[in-house]
């Protein structure tokens, strides 16, 4: 179950930042500051 959990988990975050990046990159650097990696 735990792995699972981590392959949807992973599925998730990957969309999540395959929608967030381009929309920081395009929105400019507010959204930048607080995600400063």
């Amino acid at each position: 179950m735990s792995s699972k959990t981590q392959w949807l988990s992973g599925l998730y975050y990957a969309d999540f930042i395959s929608f967030y990046s381009p929309t920081q990159l395009c929105g400019g650097g507010t959204t930048k500051s607080s995600s400063n990696e």
